[in-house]
């Protein structure tokens, strides 16, 4: 992959929650760009939280991770049982003709009948393995470190 992808919260929380999950994610794109919904929701309220991963993903906000303001336009009627950052993530990934990481389903068949390219978080651990930059054993504990951390 040669440009960035564009995540939703989810996907971003356990990318950072799982260094193993990031370092893959690192060696797939560039960078990953969150539109400003995500970012409200994953570090603004992380913070009022008290959410763990929210330190380290603002230490690489402006550089492996960049804010963009999704459109206010919509190009198309939205889902109503979709969220604000589902949304944002799927405008955006159409504006730049990027790869959108979405876990939801119902978002990823929206983001699809829009032509964006939607995977979820847990598919790049099958593509680094089968372009071989991942082994089968750590790609067996990734996958069972993300349902552990609640994927």
């Amino acid at each position: 992959m040669t440009g960035p992808a564009v995540m939703d919260s989810s996907a971003l929380i356990f990318a950072f929650r799982l260094p193993g999950i990031l370092r893959i994610l690192k060696r797939s794109y560039p960078y990953v760009l969150i539109p400003s919904a995500v970012y409200d929701e994953v570090v603004v309220e992380g913070q009022r939280l008290g959410k763990e991963e929210v330190d380290a993903i603002q230490n690489e906000v402006g550089r492996f991770v960049r804010v963009e303001h999704a459109d206010d336009e919509l190009p198309v009627e939205p889902d109503p049982r979709l969220g604000k950052g589902e949304l944002e993530v799927i405008y955006l990934a159409l504006r730049v003709g990027a790869e959108a990481i979405i876990d939801d389903r119902r978002a990823r068949i929206f983001g699809a009948r829009l032509s964006v390219r939607v995977i979820p978080l847990a598919s790049l651990l099958v593509t680094a393995r089968g372009d071989g930059s991942l082994e089968p054993e750590e790609a067996s504990t990734l996958l069972d470190d993300l349902v552990q951390a609640g994927y």
